[in-house]
């Protein structure tokens, strides 16, 4: 299981790679019980509850102090290694964001507090 409520450090650390224990859950979505309908085959009405939940579910997670980046996103096809055929999405949660994104932030701070606009590229 590679996101788990209870802090784990499954690898030894060494002068070139750093780690600490880390914490995270992670959440699917199916969407509809119809395998074969895609989202944007879906009603607004289901749409908008698909949101709701998944913003539901991350205001839940975000009451955790240790989690520090929740990450939602479609998972779709056998190219990206989907195991649950149905049109699903999923929701990480980790207790630490990650380097890229830290640093893109870090570099966008000015652009931030002038426009409150944060812009990723990944």
């Amino acid at each position: 299981m590679s996101l788990q409520p209870d802090a784990i450090n499954a690898l030894n650390g060494n002068d070139i790679f750093r780690n600490k224990p880390a914490v995270g859950k992670c959440e699917a979505f199916l969407y509809s019980p119809e395998h074969h309908k895609s989202l944007y085959q879906l009603s607004d009405d289901h749409l908008l509850k698909i949101a709701e939940l998944w913003a539901h579910r991350y205001k839940e997670l975000k009451k955790d102090k240790r989690i520090k980046y929740i990450f939602e996103f479609e998972n779709r096809g056998e190219e990206v290694g989907v195991t649950i055929p149905h049109p699903h999405g999923q929701l990480y949660a980790y207790s630490f964001m990650p380097p890229k994104l830290k640093r893109s932030l870090k570099t966008q701070k000015p652009t931030i507090r002038k426009t409150g606009a944060i812009y990723f590229q990944i």
